[in-house]
């Protein structure tokens, strides 16, 4: 946060790995959290459209619970700071996916609707589940 006030045009960027992993991991997470929270500018860069199909079908089903640490330490830390997992859960969720979500600012809108129109077909037609809740409260 002290980074952000200091310096024009700090930006958290985000780089997303092919697989999405970065969104197993404790410390990535909770430090996207952190800098939304801290009204940080965030950028998502990531590799392919395809990238991010297979990133939905892991955030779909999101629980920071099962996110890993390197150290027990760090992700019992981490927990202990959440007062509502589920919330948190859907709040992630909202983050990345969301209207203002990362993935919002990775194309531009007409493209943004193309590719979510693609990715929600293949997504439906590979799963009887239903798409995750996008809003944050």
């Amino acid at each position: 946060a002290f980074l952000s006030r200091s310096q024009d045009g700090f930006t958290q960027v985000v780089a997303m790995d092919l697989s999405f992993d970065l969104l197993s991991r404790a410390w990535c997470i909770a430090e996207i959290a952190e800098a939304e929270k801290s009204f940080i500018p965030q950028r998502v860069v990531m590799h392919s459209e395809q990238s991010m199909i297979r990133g939905y079908h892991s955030l779909k089903h999101f629980d920071i619970q099962q996110c890993e640490a390197s150290r027990n330490e760090d992700k019992q830390y981490i927990l202990g700071k959440i007062s509502d997992i589920t919330a948190f859960n859907e709040h992630v969720q909202a983050m990345v996916f969301g209207d203002h979500g990362l993935l919002s600012r990775w194309m531009d809108g007409r493209r943004r609707l193309q590719t979510v129109g693609r990715v929600v077909a293949r997504v439906m037609s590979t799963s009887d589940t239903r798409l995750p809740n996008a809003s944050c409260t």
